[in-house]
């Protein structure tokens, strides 16, 4: 039996409303998981402070005080090539304390340090054990970023691929990407970001991370 227009049309609507809401109910649910497990987080790590995604781009945007911040992105080299936020610089999760403040030491005078990893546990971690040596040489504050990048990812937030603004962020592993609401913009590689230019856009082409534990 076929439908006329005037039932099918009503049929199109509800269904297009039950998508919305499927969506919505996603996306609480992704929100709800990284509030759990940030919640796991200042429990393990109880003397490191945290910024929200709208704390801190309300910094970003203020070119006054976007100076006196300095932006660690706690993942691997593959994860960072696919996506970052702006001016951020990648360190190896699990740097030597050492090797930090030889690398990077000079930087944080004065300066209000952010870490920041997948979904805050790499980066906190990091935040634990630095910060009483950043403190001691200079830095004014050490914080983690709450949710990561995959919350400011799921909050629709700015992310580079060090060319171009991009809408890719890298998963890292099938599990954790589940925490991700717009899972067809996940990328275990980079990927030319349709906003960049073409004649001026290169995109290198890592190995997928390997790593199964965040």
């Amino acid at each position: 039996m076929k439908l006329s227009h005037e039932y099918m049309l009503p049929l199109a609507r509800l269904a297009s409303a039950l998508l919305f809401v499927s969506l919505a109910q996603q996306v609480q649910a992704d929100e709800a998981a990284l509030d759990a497990i940030h919640q796991k987080i200042v429990a393990k790590y109880a003397k490191v402070e945290h910024l929200t995604s709208v704390e801190l781009t309300q910094v970003l945007r203020d070119p006054g005080k976007a100076k006196d911040y300095v932006l660690f992105d706690v993942r691997e080299v593959d994860e960072h090539r696919v996506s970052h936020l702006k001016n951020a610089t990648q360190i190896k999760p699990g740097i030597w304390t050492s090797t930090f403040m030889r690398k990077h030491g000079d930087r944080i005078k004065g300066k209000t340090v952010i870490f920041y990893c997948s979904v805050g546990r790499r980066s906190s971690y990091a935040a634990s054990y630095l910060q009483d040596t950043l403190k001691k040489n200079g830095a004014k504050q050490v914080m983690n970023l709450k949710g990561g990048i995959f919350s400011w990812h799921n909050q629709k937030r700015e992310l580079t691929d060090g060319a171009a603004h991009t809408p890719f962020v890298h998963p890292y592993n099938e599990y954790w990407g589940r925490l991700v609401e717009r899972r067809t913009l996940t990328r275990f590689k980079p990927e030319p970001s349709p906003f960049a230019n073409p004649e001026t856009s290169s995109a290198a082409t890592p190995s997928a991370s390997t790593q199964t534990s965040q």
